[in-house]
Protein backbone atom coordinates (compact mmCIF):
# COMPACT_ATOMS: atom_id res chain seq x y z
CA UNK A 1 0.00 0.00 0.00
CA UNK A 2 1.08 3.73 -1.03
CA UNK A 3 1.81 5.81 1.53
CA UNK A 4 0.79 9.66 0.28
CA UNK A 5 2.73 12.45 1.65
CA UNK A 6 0.45 15.37 2.51
CA UNK A 7 1.61 19.06 2.73
CA UNK A 8 1.90 19.95 6.39
CA UNK A 9 2.79 23.39 8.27
CA UNK A 10 6.26 22.03 8.94
CA UNK A 11 6.85 21.36 4.54
CA UNK A 12 5.56 24.66 4.12
CA UNK A 13 8.23 25.91 7.01
CA UNK A 14 10.82 24.80 5.11
CA UNK A 15 9.79 26.02 1.53
CA UNK A 16 9.85 29.17 3.30
CA UNK A 17 13.15 29.48 4.79
CA UNK A 18 14.76 28.88 1.34
CA UNK A 19 16.58 31.53 -0.08
CA UNK A 20 14.93 33.80 -2.83
CA UNK A 21 16.98 35.03 -5.65
CA UNK A 22 14.96 37.32 -7.40
CA UNK A 23 16.56 39.04 -10.81
CA UNK A 24 14.83 42.22 -11.73
CA UNK A 25 15.98 43.71 -15.38
CA UNK A 26 16.98 47.34 -15.59
CA UNK A 27 15.57 49.02 -18.67
CA UNK A 28 15.32 51.93 -20.85
CA UNK A 29 11.94 52.28 -22.78
CA UNK A 30 12.11 49.04 -24.57
CA UNK A 31 16.14 47.76 -24.05
CA UNK A 32 17.31 46.01 -21.65
CA UNK A 33 20.55 47.49 -20.04
CA UNK A 34 21.24 45.06 -16.82
CA UNK A 35 19.77 42.23 -14.77
CA UNK A 36 19.99 42.79 -10.86
CA UNK A 37 19.99 39.88 -8.62
CA UNK A 38 18.47 40.36 -5.09
CA UNK A 39 18.65 37.47 -2.45
CA UNK A 40 16.84 37.42 0.87
CA UNK A 41 14.31 35.45 2.86
CA UNK A 42 10.63 36.06 2.74
CA UNK A 43 7.61 34.43 3.76
CA UNK A 44 5.46 32.82 0.79
CA UNK A 45 3.08 35.32 1.67
CA UNK A 46 5.22 38.25 1.28
CA UNK A 47 7.40 36.74 -1.37
CA UNK A 48 3.65 36.64 -3.34
CA UNK A 49 3.21 40.23 -2.83
CA UNK A 50 6.21 41.34 -3.80
CA UNK A 51 5.80 39.33 -6.95
CA UNK A 52 2.38 40.73 -7.09
CA UNK A 53 3.93 44.21 -7.00
CA UNK A 54 6.37 43.72 -9.56
CA UNK A 55 4.10 42.61 -11.75
CA UNK A 56 1.70 45.48 -11.45
CA UNK A 57 4.79 47.72 -12.05
CA UNK A 58 5.94 45.34 -15.29
CA UNK A 59 2.64 45.82 -16.76
CA UNK A 60 2.35 49.74 -15.80
CA UNK A 61 5.40 50.08 -17.37
CA UNK A 62 4.80 48.09 -20.74
CA UNK A 63 1.42 50.28 -21.51
CA UNK A 64 3.78 53.48 -20.63
CA UNK A 65 6.08 51.70 -23.80
CA UNK A 66 3.17 51.33 -25.64
CA UNK A 67 1.92 54.89 -25.51
CA UNK A 68 5.17 56.32 -26.44
CA UNK A 69 5.35 54.35 -29.05
CA UNK A 70 2.17 56.42 -30.53
CA UNK A 71 3.38 59.35 -30.07
CA UNK A 72 5.50 61.55 -32.32
CA UNK A 73 8.58 62.75 -29.47
CA UNK A 74 8.63 66.21 -30.86
CA UNK A 75 5.12 67.40 -30.53
CA UNK A 76 3.56 64.52 -28.40
CA UNK A 77 1.32 63.62 -31.29
CA UNK A 78 0.30 60.98 -32.25
CA UNK A 79 2.28 58.98 -35.16
CA UNK A 80 0.83 58.79 -38.65
CA UNK A 81 0.79 55.02 -38.81
CA UNK A 82 -2.26 55.51 -36.50
CA UNK A 83 -4.27 57.46 -38.98
CA UNK A 84 -6.02 54.75 -40.63
CA UNK A 85 -7.09 52.50 -37.30
CA UNK A 86 -8.31 55.63 -35.77
CA UNK A 87 -10.05 56.53 -38.81
CA UNK A 88 -11.36 52.52 -39.10
CA UNK A 89 -12.71 52.94 -35.80
CA UNK A 90 -14.27 56.45 -36.28
CA UNK A 91 -16.01 55.29 -39.35
CA UNK A 92 -17.20 52.36 -37.63
CA UNK A 93 -18.97 54.33 -34.92
CA UNK A 94 -20.61 56.87 -37.41
CA UNK A 95 -22.26 53.72 -39.46
CA UNK A 96 -23.62 52.77 -35.86
CA UNK A 97 -24.61 56.43 -34.91
CA UNK A 98 -25.52 57.33 -38.35
CA UNK A 99 -23.69 60.41 -38.29
CA UNK A 100 -21.02 62.26 -39.85
CA UNK A 101 -17.36 63.17 -38.49
CA UNK A 102 -14.70 65.94 -39.66
CA UNK A 103 -11.20 64.90 -40.71
CA UNK A 104 -9.01 68.02 -40.93
CA UNK A 105 -5.37 68.51 -42.40
CA UNK A 106 -3.35 71.25 -41.64
CA UNK A 107 -0.47 72.84 -42.84
CA UNK A 108 2.05 75.69 -42.39
CA UNK A 109 1.98 78.06 -44.91
CA UNK A 110 5.56 79.12 -45.88
CA UNK A 111 7.22 76.64 -43.22
CA UNK A 112 10.46 76.59 -44.77
CA UNK A 113 11.04 79.93 -44.46
CA UNK A 114 11.00 79.52 -40.91
CA UNK A 115 13.32 76.98 -41.10
CA UNK A 116 15.85 78.76 -43.02
CA UNK A 117 15.51 81.94 -41.42
CA UNK A 118 15.60 81.04 -37.91
CA UNK A 119 17.40 77.64 -38.20
CA UNK A 120 15.69 74.16 -37.29
CA UNK A 121 15.67 74.12 -33.21
CA UNK A 122 13.60 77.29 -33.84
CA UNK A 123 11.34 75.47 -36.05
CA UNK A 124 10.91 72.63 -33.93
CA UNK A 125 9.89 75.04 -31.43
CA UNK A 126 7.34 76.63 -33.40
CA UNK A 127 5.84 73.27 -34.34
CA UNK A 128 5.55 72.44 -30.61
CA UNK A 129 3.63 75.80 -29.69
CA UNK A 130 1.20 75.56 -32.92
CA UNK A 131 0.28 71.82 -31.82
CA UNK A 132 -0.58 74.05 -28.60
CA UNK A 133 -2.84 75.90 -30.26
CA UNK A 134 -4.96 73.55 -32.58
CA UNK A 135 -5.17 70.55 -29.99
CA UNK A 136 -8.49 69.59 -30.05
CA UNK A 137 -10.01 70.65 -26.43
CA UNK A 138 -12.26 67.36 -26.42
CA UNK A 139 -11.45 63.39 -25.40
CA UNK A 140 -13.35 62.51 -28.84
CA UNK A 141 -10.80 63.91 -31.03
CA UNK A 142 -7.51 62.76 -31.79
CA UNK A 143 -4.34 64.65 -33.84
CA UNK A 144 -1.42 62.95 -35.78
CA UNK A 145 1.65 64.36 -36.72
CA UNK A 146 0.70 63.45 -40.47
CA UNK A 147 4.32 64.52 -41.73
CA UNK A 148 6.93 67.35 -41.35
CA UNK A 149 4.59 70.63 -40.65
CA UNK A 150 1.63 68.92 -41.46
CA UNK A 151 -1.03 67.45 -39.19
CA UNK A 152 -4.53 65.62 -39.00
CA UNK A 153 -7.67 65.88 -37.02
CA UNK A 154 -9.85 63.28 -36.39
CA UNK A 155 -12.89 65.36 -35.26
CA UNK A 156 -16.21 63.83 -33.17
CA UNK A 157 -19.26 62.56 -34.48
CA UNK A 158 -22.22 65.13 -34.88
CA UNK A 159 -20.66 67.06 -37.25
CA UNK A 160 -22.28 68.89 -40.04
CA UNK A 161 -20.39 70.42 -42.84
CA UNK A 162 -20.60 73.72 -41.46
CA UNK A 163 -19.48 72.49 -38.20
CA UNK A 164 -16.35 71.16 -40.07
CA UNK A 165 -15.25 73.84 -41.73
CA UNK A 166 -16.15 76.05 -38.63
CA UNK A 167 -13.85 74.05 -36.94
CA UNK A 168 -10.98 74.62 -39.32
CA UNK A 169 -11.45 78.51 -39.41
CA UNK A 170 -11.42 78.89 -35.80
CA UNK A 171 -7.94 76.82 -35.87
CA UNK A 172 -7.00 79.03 -39.36
CA UNK A 173 -7.64 82.40 -37.32
CA UNK A 174 -5.84 81.40 -33.76
CA UNK A 175 -3.03 80.46 -35.76
CA UNK A 176 -2.82 83.87 -37.33
CA UNK A 177 -2.97 85.59 -34.53
CA UNK A 178 -0.74 83.51 -32.08
CA UNK A 179 2.87 85.28 -31.48
CA UNK A 180 5.32 82.83 -32.01
CA UNK A 181 7.98 82.84 -29.81
CA UNK A 182 11.46 82.42 -31.85
CA UNK A 183 14.57 83.69 -30.15
CA UNK A 184 14.71 85.16 -27.14
CA UNK A 185 14.20 88.66 -26.58
CA UNK A 186 13.08 88.62 -30.55
CA UNK A 187 10.16 89.70 -32.44
CA UNK A 188 7.80 87.25 -32.25
CA UNK A 189 7.23 85.10 -35.58
CA UNK A 190 4.10 85.43 -37.17
CA UNK A 191 2.43 82.12 -39.22
CA UNK A 192 -0.29 80.92 -41.14
CA UNK A 193 -1.91 77.50 -41.92
CA UNK A 194 -3.99 75.74 -44.79
CA UNK A 195 -6.57 73.67 -43.59
CA UNK A 196 -8.23 71.22 -45.67
CA UNK A 197 -11.32 69.86 -44.66
CA UNK A 198 -13.63 66.92 -45.09
CA UNK A 199 -16.95 65.37 -43.60
CA UNK A 200 -17.04 61.34 -43.63
CA UNK A 201 -19.46 59.10 -42.57
CA UNK A 202 -20.10 55.54 -42.05
CA UNK A 203 -19.61 54.67 -45.58
CA UNK A 204 -16.44 55.93 -46.08
CA UNK A 205 -12.96 54.42 -46.83
CA UNK A 206 -10.04 55.55 -45.22
CA UNK A 207 -8.32 55.44 -48.96
CA UNK A 208 -10.92 57.39 -50.25
CA UNK A 209 -11.21 59.84 -47.36
CA UNK A 210 -7.25 60.39 -47.43
CA UNK A 211 -7.60 61.33 -50.86
CA UNK A 212 -10.40 64.05 -50.12
CA UNK A 213 -8.47 65.63 -47.61
CA UNK A 214 -5.28 65.89 -49.49
CA UNK A 215 -7.45 67.66 -52.54
CA UNK A 216 -9.30 69.64 -50.04
CA UNK A 217 -6.12 70.78 -48.47
CA UNK A 218 -4.18 71.67 -52.02
CA UNK A 219 -7.32 74.16 -52.62
CA UNK A 220 -6.86 75.76 -49.26
CA UNK A 221 -2.63 76.19 -50.24
CA UNK A 222 -3.63 77.86 -53.44
CA UNK A 223 -5.20 80.46 -51.15
CA UNK A 224 -3.51 79.93 -48.30
CA UNK A 225 -4.59 81.20 -44.71
CA UNK A 226 -7.87 79.47 -45.22
CA UNK A 227 -10.04 76.43 -44.66
CA UNK A 228 -11.22 74.86 -47.53
CA UNK A 229 -14.34 72.44 -47.35
CA UNK A 230 -14.79 69.84 -49.93
CA UNK A 231 -18.42 70.36 -51.30
CA UNK A 232 -19.75 66.56 -50.64
CA UNK A 233 -23.22 64.93 -50.65
CA UNK A 234 -25.74 63.88 -48.67
CA UNK A 235 -24.49 60.17 -48.93
CA UNK A 236 -20.99 60.98 -48.48
CA UNK A 237 -20.10 59.58 -52.08
CA UNK A 238 -16.26 60.45 -52.61
CA UNK A 239 -15.77 63.90 -54.93
CA UNK A 240 -14.35 61.89 -57.70
CA UNK A 241 -17.54 60.07 -58.42
CA UNK A 242 -20.59 62.48 -57.61
CA UNK A 243 -18.62 65.49 -58.82
CA UNK A 244 -16.38 64.51 -62.02
CA UNK A 245 -17.46 67.26 -64.03
CA UNK A 246 -17.74 70.19 -61.59
CA UNK A 247 -15.45 72.05 -59.24
CA UNK A 248 -15.58 72.18 -55.60
CA UNK A 249 -17.16 74.39 -53.28
CA UNK A 250 -15.91 77.14 -50.70
CA UNK A 251 -17.91 78.27 -47.96
CA UNK A 252 -17.21 81.60 -47.81
CA UNK A 253 -15.29 82.50 -44.90
CA UNK A 254 -15.51 86.23 -45.08
CA UNK A 255 -19.18 86.21 -44.07
CA UNK A 256 -17.79 84.26 -40.60
CA UNK A 257 -15.12 86.27 -39.61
Amino acid sequence: MKRVIKPTVSTLTVVASLVTILTVPAMLYDRVLSLLAVEFKLSIGQLLTVLLGLLICGVSWALFVCRKKQKDVLTDTLHANHIDTSLEQQIAKAKLQNSYFGVLLVDIDNFRSVNNSYHHEIGNNVLTQMVGVIRPRSHDEKIFRYGGDEFLIIAKLGMSKEDCWGFGNRIVNEISKYPFVGKVNSNPIKLTISCGCILAGGNDAVDEIRHRLARALKEAKKQKNCAYILDVSEKQKSWETRHQNSRPSRLDPGAKR
